[in-house]
């Protein structure tokens, strides 16, 4: 809706359907058990993806030189668990990530390529130990998020150049988890 400051016409947003965009890729997974209660686990992801037509009435530049939006071109995981018995019903698991997102385009000015915002490349690393009986009825877990307390926006918008707006992913943490599985044979 447009408004005016101080006497100027001022910020105006527009919605417009990019016509058509061309998306190519590979993702690859693979999962090892090297001994006994480890997995090892991995994921990669790329991506090329390009506008083929994008019009826009009254747009300040090309729109379809822009990458597109929240379209990271790298992102990977790798995941590492091993589990061990205690005693006959219960099992300790600890588990670590590592996750990689790529830098991406998170909103298009329509006005200039300049007002374009972009969410930086994060690496999160996470980990967690669980205590859990051995069907998985229930279970203590030990977690923290955000190991490394990396600062990292997960939507950022300019607003017509006179400021950003911008969310941030949660900082390191550490908490407790308990759970249970409920159903028929719960108190057996």
């Amino acid at each position: 809706m447009p408004i005016e400051v101080n006497g100027q016409p001022n910020q105006v947003t527009l919605f417009v359907n990019a016509a058509s965009a061309e998306v190519k890729g590979l993702e690859m997974e693979a999962s090892a058990n090297p001994f006994a209660g480890f997995t090892l686990r991995g994921v990669v992801g790329y991506q090329d993806g390009k506008y083929k037509e994008y019009d826009a009435p009254n747009a300040g530049y090309d729109l379809a030189t822009a990458p597109l939006d929240r379209a990271p071109e790298w992102q990977w995981t790798v995941d590492g668990n091993y589990e061990l018995p205690v005693g006959a019903e219960h099992t300790l698991t600890f588990n670590g990530n590592v996750a990689y997102t790529g830098r991406n385009l998170n909103t298009q000015a329509i006005d200039d390529p300049l007002g374009n915002t972009f969410l930086d490349a994060r690496t999160l690393v996470n980990a967690s130990i669980t205590l859990g009986e051995i069907d998985g009825r229930y279970y203590v877990r030990a977690i923290g998020r955000n190991l490394t307390d990396e600062r990292y926006r997960v939507g950022i918008q300019n607003v017509a150049g006179l400021w950003v707006n911008a969310q941030y992913g949660p900082p390191r943490y550490f908490g407790l988890e308990v759970g249970a599985k409920f159903g028929q044979d719960l108190f057996r």
